[in-house]
């Protein structure tokens, strides 16, 4: 993911690396939430926190959620997203929209390449109540590495 929603600072990187079999979770920016996976529900990826939305850096402290969402790379290569996290309970406060639109709350949803995803869309959970902050937009850019690992070798001279 490149950030496409203002300049990178301490809690807003320039960008957040996916691999394929890593779950990335997206947290805010306090450090309220593990890098370890659910106790509820057994992982067999491992998981990283990616921490945004730092109270004192943000304008918006609030807008995303102790544990916002969780992103990942299937065996496929195909780019996943679940707002709120995929065995959490509770959906995130403020949302997440991929290509402008809410995405279903603790739903797996698919990623396309090129799309915007963000992270905290109140203007979209509480239409004409909330301005667009868009402090944690990102684009999904697609890189060979990203999807299988290191390129194949090249073939061998004739």
């Amino acid at each position: 993911l490149r950030l496409v929603g203002g300049p990178e600072r301490a809690d807003r990187p320039a960008r957040i690396p996916l691999t394929t079999g890593k779950v990335i979770r997206i947290c805010r920016g306090d450090g309220s939430c593990s890098s370890s996976a659910d106790p509820l529900t057994p992982q067999t990826q491992p998981v990283a926190a990616t921490f945004l939305n730092a109270p004192t850096l943000s304008a918006s402290p609030g807008l995303v959620s102790r544990m916002h969402a969780e992103i990942w790379v299937d065996d496929s290569g195909s780019v996943l997203l679940a707002d709120g996290g995929r065995s959490s309970l509770k959906e995130s406060v403020n949302g997440t929209a991929v290509c402008g639109e809410l995405i279903p709350p603790r739903a797996t949803f698919p990623v396309p390449a090129g799309a915007e995803v963000e992270f905290g869309a109140p203007h979209l959970k509480r239409p004409g109540r909330c301005k667009r902050p868009a402090e944690f937009v990102y684009q999904l850019v697609r890189t060979p590495s990203c999807v299988a690992g290191p390129p194949p070798p090249p073939p061998p001279p004739p």
